[in-house]
Order: C-alpha cells, then sequence, then structure tokens
C-alpha cells in the first residue's frame, strides 16, 4: 500500500477509530493507529515485534475495529445472501452455493455449473493475491482465532483498496500457478429448502436476456 493511498484509508476510516478526547495520557495518533493495523495485517509479525516497530504496547497493538455487514439481495423474487462458492465436496446450503450434480444434469444446470466453475477459479486466484499482499493469512499467527473472521474482512477490504488504486502485487504473486487439486467426491444433500429456492433463483437469473 503507497502513501497516497494509505492516507485516503486514514481519511476514510479515521473518524472511527480517533482517540477518545478524555484519554488521560497522550493518545496514540489516528494514522499511526491505523498504520499498526496495516503493518500487522501485512507482514504477520508478533505482536511484540509490532509493538516495538511503533514504540507502542503490546495492548495498543491488538485493538481494530470490527463490523460485519449483514446483507441480502433480491434476486428472481428470492432473498439472496452473500454465499460461498463451493466444490462438489460440499454441502449444498443457503450461504454455501454449489453445482449440481448427477448423469443427466439440463443444458440450464450445465450451465450453471460451468459459470459457479469460472467463479471458484478466480477465487483461487484471488485467495493467491491476498495472501501475497496480507501475510497474515498466509501463515499461523498470534491472533485469537475467534477475532480472525474480522481479520479476514479487513484484508479482502484493504485488497479491494489497493485493487482498486490499481496497485501491483509483487512479481512472485502474478505468476500462473496450478490450480490446488478439488475433492472430487461428491456428497449427498438432504434436500434444504431455501438453498435449493437459492439455487433455482440463481438459475433462473442467469437464463434471463440481459
Amino acid at each position: 500500500m503507497n502513501r497516497s493511498t494509505f492516507l485516503e484509508l486514514c481519511n476514510a476510516i479515521g473518524p472511527f477509530v480517533s482517540p477518545a478526547a478524555s484519554c488521560p495520557r497522550e493518545p496514540v495518533s489516528t494514522n499511526k493507529r491505523i498504520a499498526i493495523a496495516v503493518y500487522k495485517l501485512a507482514t504477520c509479525a508478533e505482536y511484540r515485534v509490532v509493538a516495538e516497530t511503533f514504540g507502542v504496547s503490546k495492548t495498543t497493538v491488538h485493538r481494530y475495529p470490527a463490523k460485519h455487514p449483514q446483507e441480502t439481495l433480491e434476486i428472481e423474487g428470492v432473498q439472496v445472501p452473500l454465499l460461498l462458492a463451493g466444490d462438489p465436496a460440499y454441502p449444498l446450503l443457503p450461504w454455501v452455493m454449489k453445482g449440481f450434480s448427477g448423469p443427466n444434469l439440463t443444458e440450464a444446470q450445465t450451465l450453471f455449473n460451468e459459470q459457479l466453475s469460472t467463479i471458484r477459479i478466480k477465487v483461487e486466484h484471488t485467495f493467491g493475491h491476498l495472501k501475497t499482499r496480507w501475510r497474515v493469512l498466509a501463515k499461523t499467527c498470534d491472533i485469537d482465532h475467534d477475532f480472525m473472521p474480522t481479520v479476514v474482512a479487513a484484508c479482502c477490504i484493504l485488497h479491494n483498496i489497493c485493487e482498486g488504486e490499481k496497485q501491483r502485487l509483487p512479481p512472485a504473486a502474478l505468476q500462473v500457478h496450478p490450480a490446488p487439486q478439488q475433492p472430487q467426491e461428491h456428497t449427498q444433500d438432504e434436500p434444504d429448502a431455501p438453498a435449493l429456492e437459492i439455487r433455482q433463483a440463481l438459475v433462473n437469473h442467469l437464463l434471463r436476456p440481459h
């Protein structure tokens, strides 16, 4: 993340992480707070190392904002939440979407499977870029596991900001790597009415002329 993008980030989230006016001691500045968080995510350095680097206590390094959007989108009359794209080994759930299985798929079902497969490939490449830019996602770290969903969400948001600013990844991250092997076995889905309704709505939307 370059300096200009960092300053834009500070302007955007600064009001949410600025120190309290009634702080009894001289507080850590807003920009420094944000720099500590970005450094921790980008390097996966231990809390002790981050604290020593910025001249603050380990307690200060532990502080991060946490907010999670919970939204749905109406598609073909069905409320569709944010979905994970799963391979055949995953169950079909209202929040995990997988393709159709079986020997006699319709043309619409085959098309849906192809589109979902394309999405999964892009997701795999994106994960690779995420782990390259935000090393906290690439190895074991000292962050409490209960807090990791917030960390992952923060990395995704910051990654999108960097991508929007056309910031390049290190050359090693741009090399083409073989796609990881995916489980080939298929789970036997028990009927899940909401999940089936969501999948059919996506199929109908895919077939609709746009």
